[in-house]
């Protein structure tokens, strides 16, 4: 995790960007006595995607789809 100053992100935020996309954290300090004051993450781990359960009829249904069908589980359950 890299620490950088909140001037610091201010004047370079497209790299802040860059190392974050890639999965990278930066704390951010601020003042002289360099408080740390903020964490940048990636989206996907501060909210981490979890998957759908079928509710009520769990472990009483499943779902499956043919092989032409032309939107993708993901896809359908993204919806």
């Amino acid at each position: 995790m890299k620490t950088w100053t909140a001037a610091n992100v201010k004047n370079r935020f497209a790299e802040v960007i860059d190392h974050v996309e890639n999965g990278g954290e930066i704390t951010v300090t601020f003042g002289r006595a360099r408080k740390k004051v903020a964490v940048i993450v990636p989206y996907k781990k501060y909210f981490p995607r979890k998957p759908r359960r079928l509710g009520i009829l769990e472990g009483k249904a499943k779902y499956s789809f043919s092989k032409n069908f032309k939107v993708g589980e993901r896809e359908f359950f993204d919806l």
